[in-house]
């Protein structure tokens, strides 16, 4: 079971679409648990809206606090969604509370082990664990970079998201004293056809050679906001025969996908 994160130091660098289109990809290749760890709870609202179960039974359903402080089981807490092969956890506004809850019993210790733990109860369920992250760096976060066992790191070409990969090269760097097989790649995303997001580009290649995966992923607004709209990640999208013509946004992912497999994520 590979456990897979994707996680930049700066908000705005898509890891919500990426990751969704990650996981949704990688179910047509096995079965898929898709972690959401951000309090904001985008991607946990964007399974919720297919979930494979009436409206009213997902208020009944656990969260990701409620599964790292012992209230609930995985069972309790792995939802089903629309797709198939793959299931999610949805995060809630309150897992800062969880997270302190548990720091205060010194339960969370600074080795960050509770997320690993529980991913490790479900071992052999799942071909893979994508895990959705915040911007921030958290006890959460560092909870979710040693449980994984590769990370991506989506740029923006934009100087501010530079910065973001430098301060989340700087964790990883950390992070693997606790974690010393974490490996990662960055993949620039969102890219826009100009000549400032081209300098990013090849400044970004410059200063991390093949840690950059050769797969950009485009920027391509209409799709996605397709896919916010109807809930259907853009890699499910049916595309008609003039559309198949024509590659798109969906295709940088399916390539991606291949890369990454092909060097062993």
């Amino acid at each position: 079971m590979k456990v897979i994160c994707v996680k930049n130091g700066k908000g705005g660098d898509g890891k919500t679409v990426f990751s969704l289109n990650l996981a949704a990809l990688l179910a047509k290749e096995g079965k898929v648990l898709l972690i959401d760890t951000d309090p904001r709870c985008h991607s946990s609202n964007f399974m919720i809206k297919n979930e494979n179960v009436p409206v009213t039974g997902t208020i009944e359903k656990g969260n990701l606090g409620e599964w790292i402080t012992g209230k609930k089981s995985a069972d309790e807490v792995i939802r089903k969604s629309a797709f198939s092969n793959l299931d999610f956890i949805a995060c809630s506004d309150d897992l800062d509370d969880y997270v302190k809850e548990l720091e205060k019993k010194r339960i969370m210790s600074m080795a960050g082990r509770n997320l690993k733990e529980c991913i490790e109860v479900i071992e052999g369920r799942y071909d893979y664990v994508v895990i959705d992250c915040s911007q921030n760096v958290t006890t959460i976060d560092v909870n979710v970079l040693v449980a994984s066992d590769f990370a991506l790191i989506p740029v923006k070409c934009g100087l501010s998201s530079m910065d973001g990969c430098f301060e989340m090269l700087d964790w990883i760097e950390q992070v693997q004293t606790l974690n010393p097989d974490l490996d990662y790649k960055i993949v620039m995303n969102d890219r826009e056809k100009n000549k400032e997001a081209e300098e990013i580009e090849n400044k970004a290649r410059g200063l991390w050679n093949d840690k950059v995966c050769k797969t950009t992923i485009r920027h391509q607004s209409k799709p996605l906001t397709k896919s916010i709209r109807t809930g259907i990640p853009v890699v499910y999208e049916h595309r008609t025969p003039s559309e198949v013509k024509r590659t798109t946004i969906a295709d940088d992912f399916i390539n991606l996908v291949k890369e990454l497999t092909q060097y062993g994520c």
